[in-house]
């Protein structure tokens, strides 16, 4: 094994040819950190993908990563291992600090994706020694670590406007960043507009138990519909949530019109949308990827997200979301109908939430003096 300091000279100094089309971009390097590199973590999949989004604009990126699993790694790219502990604060930090800090260089470009905290330890002293730094955060609360990180980040850049508790001049939403390939739009003959289906965690902030109430508030009213939660805890700290759901609606579990499915991989989500008829969703934060990715498949999307209706609409034509009044503006809906909006706001989801539409944006953010 080299030396730290020459096995860094030989990855940041050895030229990797790129092909004719690439910009002139390609001469800086990289520096990513996140929270996975793993095509198949159910949360972080896409934080991958990024990367991989990213490379070819770039000579080398080096990423920094809170636990590596299966990664389609390129060859300009190279991942180190931090080994994040959540329950080892002094121990994280200490191994930033001695793995990141000596791989510093004024040449280089910082992206954060969703990791405030890494930034908070590092972006003083990259402000310091003038290093461009931008953050990604698309999350409504106010994390204190944000707060700190506005004075000393180039940029934040968030999926919409809404979607970051602060505002200014360096504050940019670039929208998600969904691939559509994994996502082509299913042509369904049949819109009975039955089966619901929910994909995300299963933490408070979901609002479970909302969805299940307004399921069971429609079946009451003679609708015979059903929902399926998918996903399990984000973290063992909130297993006393779901226990807590189980046991509150054993009876529906029970009657099978509620039911409840771990977490599935991203790959996948599209072939299992396409047995459904409907998304049901009642977090009311940030905009949610799979609200996006249910759209791209055309699957019609239930939401109290103001997030989302601010770029797609809702269904009753009100700013007031109500899950219930949510879906029966749906029924009312004749198949044209229903099919023209929902191939409206595939296109929609095109143009704002793409991958390809995405990675242009924040590569225009990254590289600001570069010809693209």
């Amino acid at each position: 094994m080299l030396p730290l300091d020459i096995q860094d000279y030989y990855y940041w100094n050895t030229m990797i040819p790129f092909p004719e089309q690439l910009t002139a971009g390609k001469l800086r390097n990289l520096v990513v950190f996140n929270y996975a590199m793993d095509v198949n973590d159910p949360i972080f999949s896409h934080q991958e993908q990024a990367v991989q989004a990213l490379s070819p604009f770039f000579k080398k990126v080096l990423v920094f990563t809170n636990r590596v699993g299966t990664t389609s790694q390129q060859e300009n790219v190279r991942i180190i291992d931090l080994r994040w502990k959540p329950s080892s604060p002094l121990r994280n930090i200490a191994r930033l600090v001695v793995n990141v800090v000596p791989r510093l260089r004024r040449s280089q470009v910082i992206f954060s994706h969703m990791t405030e905290v890494q930034s908070a330890v590092i972006s003083p002293l990259t402000k310091f020694l003038g290093i461009d730094h931008h953050l990604w955060y698309a999350h409504k609360s106010l994390s204190p670590y944000l707060r700190w990180n506005q004075f000393w980040v180039t940029s934040i850049l968030t999926s919409t406007s809404g979607s970051c508790p602060i505002s200014g001049k360096r504050v940019f939403p670039i929208g998600q960043a969904i691939d559509t390939n994994q996502f082509p739009f299913l042509q369904k003959s049949d819109r009975s507009l039955i089966c619901g289906i929910h994909i995300g965690r299963f933490d408070p902030s979901k609002k479970i138990e909302e969805i299940v109430d307004s399921i069971q508030l429609l079946r009451n009213e003679g609708y015979p519909v059903s929902v399926i939660q998918i996903g399990g805890p984000s973290s063992s700290q909130f297993q006393d949530y779901e226990d807590k759901i189980k046991a509150l609606y054993e009876q529906q579990i029970s009657e099978k019109w509620f039911l409840i499915s771990p977490s599935i991989p991203r790959a996948q989500i599209n072939s299992v949308l396409a047995n459904f008829d409907f998304f049901i969703h009642a977090f009311e934060g940030s905009l949610d990827k799979t609200l996006i990715e249910a759209t791209l498949s055309g699957i019609p999307v239930i939401s109290t997200n103001s997030e989302y209706s601010l770029d797609f609409g809702s269904w009753a034509g009100t700013t007031t979301l109500n899950l219930v009044d949510e879906y029966l503006a749906l029924v009312s809906l004749s198949d044209a109908e229903l099919s023209r909006e929902l191939v409206r706001r595939h296109e929609v989801a095109e143009s704002k939430h793409s991958l390809g539409q995405w990675t242009n944006r924040l590569v225009s953010h990254l590289l600001p003096t570069e010809k693209l």
